[in-house]
């Protein structure tokens, strides 16, 4: 019996079944920001940079300082979230590649679908104007540089 084939793709939006946090885990949306299609392999050290966007309005909407590179979808903005979503930006997860593996092959990370052109393009502009960013990496958000491993 073959394996079905998930590829990491940028601005993926995928749905991850109790994605790791230190702390705890959480079912949660994950969007690639690789800047290439991504094979996931056992063994890999290579990370990948992802936001997991978030629908605690709640923990943002009476403090300015949290709101600073952010994105705030209002709901049915784009069709993965019915919730104001909020993505920020100063929360970029990088996930190895094994990580990313081990979901797939444990079915916790299924693909739903590429984010929406208008959404991409308010986050890329939150990228690029980012306050709490390093030149650096904006430059390897944008895949106007490598992406490190």
């Amino acid at each position: 019996m073959a394996s079905s084939v998930v590829l990491i793709t940028r601005w993926g939006v995928y749905h991850w079944k109790d994605f790791r946090f230190p702390d705890k885990s959480k079912n949660k949306f994950w969007i690639a920001l690789v800047c290439k299609i991504v094979d996931p392999k056992s063994n890999s050290n290579i990370t990948i940079p992802s936001l997991l966007p978030t629908s605690r309005w709640d923990k943002y909407e009476n403090n300015r300082k949290r709101l600073i590179d952010t994105v705030v979808l209002e709901p049915y903005e784009s069709k993965f979230f019915k919730k104001k979503t909020v993505v920020d930006i100063k929360n970029i997860f990088f996930v190895r590649e094994q990580e990313v593996f081990e979901a797939v092959q444990k079915n916790k990370l299924v693909y739903i679908g590429t984010l929406e052109e208008n959404i991409v393009k308010k986050i890329e502009k939150t990228i690029r104007n980012a306050e709490t960013l390093s030149r650096k990496d904006i430059k390897m958000l944008l895949c106007e540089s490598t992406v490190p491993e």
